[in-house]
């Protein structure tokens, strides 16, 4: 993943000042050394008087995103490119944790194109970044603990033996007090992996496919990926969401070692593992960035 781009952030009252002033024609504004990317924000930031002087968009260089990351302006917004083998169409996403964007796309994708994605979308980046930034969770003493659909109270108690398990309405923990968001985190993620493993098993066993390496972690912008080699990589948050939303991202991602795209044929295959998908994608989009409340 390389940084592609940073497009100027522009605060919410330049927003509502510049969708006041007349449009003007674009050609009486354009000048020579302003890229298709920049362009419309450029543009904006002149009528809006927060740019005085021509601004030239610097060629970005081609880094790793880790050698890069310290050199991000707070008043820029960093676009990452992630191209991908299997993926058949641009894709914009927000990462809220990482304060990025994340644009994945096919290999080799003109870079002319990628430019004009972003172009269209610039709103919808702004949207994002607009939202306030929320701290996640620790999780500590009675707070509320949401797992598998339902809530549990954390109720703790201080030992050096260490216990994590569901009593009635209550996440009980036994361990030092230091240590119990890590061991709360470590148990939620077993969880997860032994509900994801049986039912991406199950559902290969059904299409008559292999599945390799499943792997459980923490992603910042998705639910699930499936590799061409068959490995499968799940967001540990799906335990805390309802079965039937986790068991939907499993259809969905064995599907694809059928069809690596998301094509008719594609949702097909993911109907005939899980007839209710619709439901569970639109839960999903109605609240699946609750479940980042926590880390």
């Amino acid at each position: 993943m390389i940084l592609f781009a940073e497009i100027p952030l522009i605060n919410q009252a330049s927003l509502n000042q510049a969708s006041d002033l007349k449009k003007p024609k674009k050609e009486n504004l354009r000048t020579s050394d302003e890229t298709d990317i920049g362009f419309s924000f450029y543009n904006l930031l002149r009528i809006t008087g927060l740019i005085k002087k021509q601004v030239t968009q610097k060629k970005v260089p081609q880094r790793k995103a880790s050698s890069i990351k310290q050199t991000q302006s707070a008043d820029m917004i960093p676009i990452y490119l992630s191209e991908r083998k299997g993926v058949k169409r641009i894709t914009l996403a927000f990462s809220s944790k990482m304060r990025r964007m994340i644009l994945t796309a096919p290999p080799r994708t003109p870079r002319t194109y990628l430019r004009t994605f972003i172009k269209t979308h610039h709103d919808w980046i702004q949207q994002q970044f607009a939202k306030p930034i929320v701290q996640p969770k620790v999780f500590s003493p009675g707070i509320i603990v949401p797992f598998e659909g339902r809530t549990y109270t954390l109720i703790h108690q201080v030992s050096n033996r260490v216990i994590v398990e569901i009593r009635s309405d209550m996440l009980f923990v036994q361990a030092a007090i230091s240590r119990i968001d890590t061991h709360v985190r470590r148990w939620l993620v077993e969880r997860a992996h032994e509900t994801l493993e049986i039912a991406s098993r199950t559902f290969a066993q059904t299409l008559g496919v292999s599945v390799e390496k499943i792997t459980v972690k923490s992603m910042h912008t998705r639910w699930g990926s499936c590799s061409s080699d068959g490995n499968l990589n799940y967001n540990w948050r799906l335990i805390l969401a309802p079965p039937e939303i986790l068991i939907y991202v499993c259809a969905h991602e064995v599907a694809h070692r059928v069809y690596m795209d998301h094509s008719v044929s594609f949702w097909q295959t993911v109907a005939k593992l899980y007839p209710d998908y619709k439901a569970a994608r639109l839960w999903l989009k109605k609240n699946g960035q609750s479940l980042y409340a926590f880390g």
